[in-house]
């Protein structure tokens, strides 16, 4: 049953000390619907080696697989398969998981009670019960204490509330949520909402939809864009908030910059129990969320009932659109066969394009040449390009303000034409890349950065003195000789970085 907290005790379980001080080695995946051997493999080395996914975006799934073993081979260990669907991907992980009779452990979580007789047929499974009806007021209670308090007054009325809550975990704090952004005197209404007899799965739905409408309408938009990511996906915090910028969610205030302002309708997300915290800044805030996967399901129903964002899970059958769509979000969540130009004939009014794809690194033949369409004001071409060059048909794209692209190491001077690009990223660069001198014409820059940390950017020698300031640009990976000269007189053209 989903929401019901298997994801939680498993944690529980995995970080206690007890756990990790009895096995040598621990990892852990997110399996869920969609996925790949590559995504599970570098998930487990990931989580045991405590290194990024960078350091295996090279390796094949022989070379991982063989890698895993090799981690595994001799030591007790641990592993988490966290919402398993089949007994497919356990099948595809097992031949690299060695079985040395030295105690160690695969423990796994699925909303399907049949699946583990499929594992080991004398194994028994541990089935989470629903909470009672106290312990659902109780857990109620504890998380409105942290949002402000349950008033003496609406005891009964809570009490009540958390009955209808049928002991899920997942609703009682989606709940509380709502009842802490809700005035008192309409928490009656709240709980009339939650009183119809549904199965619980829909129960779960019914209170997404009472949350979300709930919600002020510029959070609306901000939480249906969750829809775009990858089930169980890690996201970065900062690069959620430039995509909503670059998309117009967030309005800037005298008080904050946009960021700030982002930031506060992430918080207010995170705060109403839509969005969970994954990993903390050392000083402060949010720096990865994750979504859970109800959530996740919702946000995407109700992003193709509003026509807010189409996903698309294949390319194989681009065409089964009747006519063109009016969509101006679109994610394809496996750009293994796409071809660009169906997009243009497809979403002729496409304003973001996100794409995704675990096996794009194994793709020997990479486009020479994409179409795409113009009024594009967001682009994430994910791990698909054309290799180390930069694709010189995204410089017709005049609108954008978001572009994210893979393993570049050199730009064109034409880069200039992007005069509103704010956000700029390169992914899995092969080495450092050197700006020309015409990065300084985008004023508007203010995030520049490269996901890879031993790689960076480059600005070229020039004359720096003539050169107009990027007074926006406060997120910079750069790469640059320390002991250089120029390294002060850069620094004086990047107010919001040297400050």
């Amino acid at each position: 049953m989903p929401g019901i907290g298997k994801t939680t005790l498993a944690n529980k379980v995995y970080v206690a000390d007890s756990v990790t001080s009895h096995f040598h080695v621990c990892g852990w995946c997110y399996v869920s619907q969609m996925y790949s051997m590559r995504s599970l493999l570098v998930q487990l080395l990931c989580s045991i080696s405590s290194e990024s996914p960078e350091k295996y975006h090279k390796k094949d799934e022989d070379d991982l697989a063989k890698e895993l073993k090799q981690v595994l081979l001799r030591n007790r260990y641990l592993l988490v398969l966290d919402d398993l669907w089949d007994i497919e991907a356990w099948n595809l992980l097992v031949k690299s998981l060695p079985n040395d009779a030295n105690g160690s452990r695969i423990l796994f979580t699925s909303r399907f009670q049949n699946l583990s007789s499929k594992f080991k047929p004398d194994t028994e499974p541990y089935y989470l019960r629903q909470l009672t009806d106290e312990e659902s007021w109780t857990l109620l209670q504890k998380k409105l204490s942290d949002k402000g308090g349950c008033p003496p007054t609406l005891s009964e009325v809570g009490s009540q509330i958390a009955k209808t809550c049928r002991g899920l975990p997942l609703t009682i704090v989606l709940v509380a949520g709502i009842l802490a952004t809700t005035a008192q005197d309409s928490w009656e209404e709240v709980a009339k909402s939650l009183s119809s007899t549904v199965l619980d799965n829909e129960y779960c739905m019914k209170t997404l939809e009472l949350s979300y409408n709930h919600l002020p309408d510029y959070l609306k938009s901000c939480l249906l864009y969750f829809g775009a990511f990858r089930e169980d996906e890690v996201i970065n915090v900062r690069r959620l908030l430039w995509l909503w910028i670059s998309e117009g969610f967030v309005q800037k205030t005298e008080e904050k910059s946009l960021e700030e302002a982002a930031y506060n309708y992430l918080m207010a997300l995170i705060n109403r129990s839509l969005v969970m915290v994954t990993d903390q800044r050392t000083t402060s805030g949010a720096k990865a969320c994750q979504l859970h996967d109800l959530v996740r399901e919702f946000c995407v129903e109700k992003a193709k009932e509003e026509s807010f964002l189409r996903i698309i899970q294949s390319w194989e059958d681009p065409f089964s659109l009747a006519e063109p769509s009016s969509h101006h979000r679109v994610c394809v969540q496996s750009s293994w066969e796409l071809k660009t130009w169906e997009l243009v004939i497809i979403f002729p009014n496409l304003r973001c394009l996100l794409l995704f794809g675990y096996d794009a690194f194994d793709c020997e033949e990479k486009p020479s040449r994409i179409l795409l369409p113009k009024l594009l004001r967001v682009l994430d071409l994910g791990d698909w390009g054309s290799g180390e060059s930069f694709p010189m048909e995204v410089l017709l794209l005049v609108h954008l303000r978001y572009l994210a692209l893979c393993r570049i190491t050199s730009m064109p001077s034409a880069i200039a034409n992007l005069s509103r690009l704010v956000t700029l990223i390169i992914k899995h660069p092969e080495s450092n890349i050197v700006l020309p001198n015409t990065i300084w014409n985008i004023r508007t820059l203010s995030y520049l950065r490269t996901i890879y940390w031993k790689r960076g950017f480059i600005f070229a020698d020039g004359n720096l003195e003539v050169a107009p300031d990027l007074d926006h640009l406060d997120t910079l990976n750069l790469a640059i000789d320390p002991l250089s000269q120029n390294l002060q007189k850069l620094l004086k053209k990047l107010p919001s970085i040297a400050g």
